[in-house]
């Protein structure tokens, strides 16, 4: 990714790896977060989704758990879809 991101990723438990599902960027800090903060912390991690929200370098400046609805409801798709599009990548 580039410029200021966010990258949603899911924790693939049967492959004992992780699998980015996606994820955006814009050209500024406050874009950014402005879209960080619309995007909810699940109160738990059994969905096993991550977003990072990454700086110009991609590195990890903050996390939080979301649910596979918030990643569902991000990119439009189902979960399943997303996940078996990761895995065959």
């Amino acid at each position: 990714m580039a410029d200021h991101s966010i990258a949603i990723t899911y924790r693939d438990d049967e492959n004992n790896t992780f699998l980015e599902l996606g994820g955006a960027s814009w050209g500024t800090e406050q874009e950014r977060d402005s879209a960080w903060d619309s995007i909810p912390e699940a109160s738990n991690d059994s969905a096993r989704c991550i977003a990072d929200k990454l700086d110009e370098d991609d590195d990890i400046v903050d996390d939080r758990i979301v649910s596979r609805e918030t990643v569902e409801s991000l990119f439009g798709r189902s979960i399943s879809e997303l996940i078996e599009e990761a895995r065959t990548a």
